[in-house]
This record gives structure tokens, sequence and C-alpha cells, in this order.
């Protein structure tokens, strides 16, 4: 009897998906909410405690980063690391805190790849193409994309898996064409789906 209670809430618990934080605000250091606007910088979301907070993050997140509380979740992956693919709260099979920032990964091969070496997949390029170069696809959020491919230093958004894979298999006939696009990360300010 009591092997199959243990079964029943391990199931339950697997069922449940990881334990993903609550993030604070970067600005107040307050419990943070995902019903109001949210910002999306550099590959990660940033959640608010106030309206007026995600415009004061935008106009400078690096220092704002900087002045942050020093304990507490401040971001969140807005992509699998490993799979280099768009995840989100809901998709996650599995989540890690390094510092102050989570990590969502979305299944057990990255996962993997992620115990093995998470330094590896910690790398945030200084610049970013918000263009799919194999697809042309231009994208007004970091979330819109699938995924990204690095190389060279810059983050470069894909539409697809097939485009990322294109990628993968000839990077420098792609980034040539999209290198000039490549600029420093900004912060975009994304409004909670409508319920």
């Amino acid at each position: 009897m009591a092997s199959m209670v243990t079964a029943s809430v391990l199931l339950a618990l697997a069922l449940a998906g990881p334990e993903i934080k609550t993030p604070i605000c970067p600005i107040m250091g307050h419990e943070a909410t995902d019903t109001i606007t949210v910002v999306e910088y550099a590959s990660f979301r940033y959640e608010f405690c106030c309206n007026g907070c995600p415009q004061a993050f935008a106009k400078s997140p690096d220092a704002a980063l900087k002045k942050a509380p020093k304990e507490g979740i401040l971001g969140t992956s807005l992509f699998d690391p490993v799979a280099r693919q768009v995840v989100t709260k809901k998709t996650a099979q599995f989540v890690y805190t390094v510092g102050q920032t989570q990590f969502l990964i979305l299944h057990e091969e990255a996962n993997e790849a992620w115990k093995a070496n998470p330094k590896a997949y910690q790398n945030i390029p200084a610049k970013v193409v918000m263009q799919c170069p194999v697809t042309e696809t231009k994208f007004a959020k970091y979330s819109d994309a699938f995924g990204y491919c690095d190389y060279q230093g810059v983050r470069y958004f894909v539409s697809s898996e097939e485009a990322q894979d294109a990628f993968d298999q000839a990077p420098a006939k792609y980034a040539t064409k999209f290198a000039s696009e490549a600029k420093a990360p900004k912060a975009i300010l994304v409004q909670p789906p409508k319920k």
C-alpha cells in the first residue's frame, strides 16, 4: 500500500512539471506577475510588480539589472539553451537556476546535455539578428522565433526547425548575408495574452 502511495505521489510530481520559481521585479524587488507587460531582453523574459516598472527597465536593462536586488530570480530563459528552441513555463520539463536566472529545458536529451556541461549553454552573444537568415522572416520579439543559432558571437533567430538545421549545416553561407544586421540586443515590451 505504501509503495502505491509513493508511486502516486511521484507520478503527480512528474505530471506537475518542474518547479519554476516566481521571479522578482528587477526594479522594485517585489514578487512579479505575468499579468502585466513583460520585457524580453537578450533571450530572457523579465516580469514586474506593477505597470511602471517595465518601461523603467526597458530604458536601460543592463543598468537596471546591475541595481536589481541580489537575491531572487530576475529572468527566465525564452529558449531551451541546449535545443536552442523557444520554451515556455508550460512546455518546460526541467528547470535550472544559475545565479538569478532560470533556464528552462524542453526534454530529457537536452537535460542530459545540460547536466554534463551547463557552462557550455550559458553564453549570451553580444549581438543579435532579429530576422531568420534562411527564410528572411522578421521577428517583432524574441519569442516570435522558433529558435536560434549562434555563430561568431552573433545570435541569429530562426523561423523553423528546418531553418535551424539549414543554418547549422552552412552557417557562413547564411550569416554572411545578415552579418550587417547584427545589433546589440534591445529590450522589447510585450503585452500579456488576453484572457
